[in-house]
């Protein structure tokens, strides 16, 4: 079983990676021939049980993933949203997201942004999870979702957060996704609501912040996530 595991993430490994590195350059990092690298790739072979360890090994040792994180960075000149629209980064992103809360249990990947929703989707693909959009801007009402308002100060205006009922069943587990956090009282309101159903927080992932992490910590969403600096340079 752990041999099937690592062959499984190697392959997913190596080709998130050939969207960002050129099999030459994974030759050289990876210390596996092109050739070899590319049949992997293309699933014409897949790697003895060693070889995967080794893949694996060395990704995470090098921080190969999220080092094509900054250099997708700085190729998209700092555009976080379009990077989240980028399907190659948001495999690269998901699978970064699943390395930190895999082992955790997650039922539930709120989307914090509609912006954020195809990376949230992508996220609960692979922890095989419920994926929770939220809305923020009108009030919904029905059977299947739950609304509270909640005063912005960051948009200096009462916003409404809605969040399906499904996605709040007791003593669930959940993790928040977002693209740049900018509004303290949405994932507050969030934090609230969570609460109130008993679903408990794990962890707050996003590409960026406008506020600090201590900011982002006293949230009690769980553990903070953040991939770029808010001084990161392109």
């Amino acid at each position: 079983m752990v041999a099937r595991v690592s062959r499984s993430k190697a392959l997913e490994m190596l080709d998130v990676l050939n969207g960002f590195y050129s099999l030459r350059r994974l030759e050289v990092l990876l210390g596996i021939p092109y050739q070899v690298l590319w049949r992997y790739i293309n699933l014409l072979n897949v790697p003895e049980g060693r070889t995967a360890e080794k893949i694996v090994e060395t990704v995470n040792r090098l921080r190969l993933l999220e080092k094509a994180a900054e250099e997708a960075y700085v190729k998209f000149e700092g555009d976080v949203y379009r990077l989240a629209r980028h399907p190659g980064f948001i495999k690269l992103c998901s699978l970064l997201i699943e390395g930190a809360v895999g082992e955790l249990g997650v039922n539930y990947v709120y989307s914090a942004s509609s912006e954020a929703l195809p990376l949230a989707s992508a996220v609960a693909v692979r922890l095989e999870a419920e994926v929770c959009p939220t809305t923020c801007y009108v009030r919904c009402e029905g059977k299947g979702v739950v609304t509270v308002h909640y005063v912005s100060r960051a948009h200096r205006e009462v916003r409404f957060l809605t969040v399906p009922k499904s996605c709040l069943q007791s003593e669930r587990k959940a993790i928040v996704v977002d693209i740049v956090v900018d509004d303290l009282d949405k994932l507050s309101a969030l934090k609230t609501l969570m609460a109130k159903f008993k679903v408990k927080p794990l962890a707050l992932a996003a590409l960026q912040t406008q506020h600090s992490v201590l900011e982002l910590e006293k949230l009690e969403l769980g553990e903070v996530k953040i991939l770029y600096p808010r001084n990161m340079k392109f």
